[in-house]
């Protein structure tokens, strides 16, 4: 049997994030659960960007994020949320514009999933967007960023990306977001089964 969510009171409401207290019973015993929330309709996008060319192996973009809470740099992977009636599609090729400079065309979206649900129902999906390298349009790329984003790019190879990741967060004392983390290690699984 599942707990009962009895009622909800709203501690602090901003633009982006609420703090919500969730009153509940389970088992006959009440409690309060500790939550974030993000608005309806502001659902996001997380980007792989696979990087592909004639001159090299395949590549991965990630991006380093400066991420306030953290007061560091992340290494993440590029992501948004949807503007209002914008589709998951056409907020990853945005995004990846925006925040990397590059255009890229959709290779396939996922369900949605769910970041961090013990706290928060914030969620979205992943869109994997393939980046020809080599074409003109991505030659002499430009960020649009906002005024508070501070991002730089790296494009790591895809055989190694686990082993460039950690090294890229050494050498600039950077975190990694868990979802790059994840990436990484299913490619050294991936690696690990295929020599079975």
């Amino acid at each position: 049997m599942n707990p009962i969510i009895t009622g909800s009171t709203v501690i602090y409401k901003g633009k982006w994030l609420s703090y919500v207290n969730k009153d509940f019973t389970y088992n006959s015993k009440p409690g309060i659960w500790e939550t974030i929330e993000r608005p309806l309709g502001t659902e996001g996008v997380r980007i792989i960007p696979y990087v592909k060319s004639k001159h090299s192996n395949p590549q991965i973009l990630v991006i380093a994020n400066y991420r306030y809470p953290l007061q560091s740099k992340v290494i993440e992977f590029p992501a948004g949320l949807r503007n209002p009636g914008e589709s998951y599609e056409e907020c990853g090729i945005r995004e990846l514009k925006e925040e990397c400079g590059y255009t890229g065309k959709l290779v396939c979206l996922t369900n949605d999933s769910y970041s961090d649900p013990w706290k928060s129902n914030d969620h979205g999906k992943y869109a994997i967007i393939d980046i020809d390298i080599d074409d003109d349009i991505n030659q002499h790329v430009k960020t649009n960023l906002d005024f508070e984003e501070c991002i730089e790019c790296f494009i790591l190879s895809a055989e190694n990306f686990l082993a460039d990741v950690v090294s890229l967060s050494i050498k600039y004392n950077m975190k990694i977001d868990a979802g790059v983390m994840m990436i990484g290690q299913a490619l050294e699984l991936k690696k690990k089964l295929l020599k079975k």
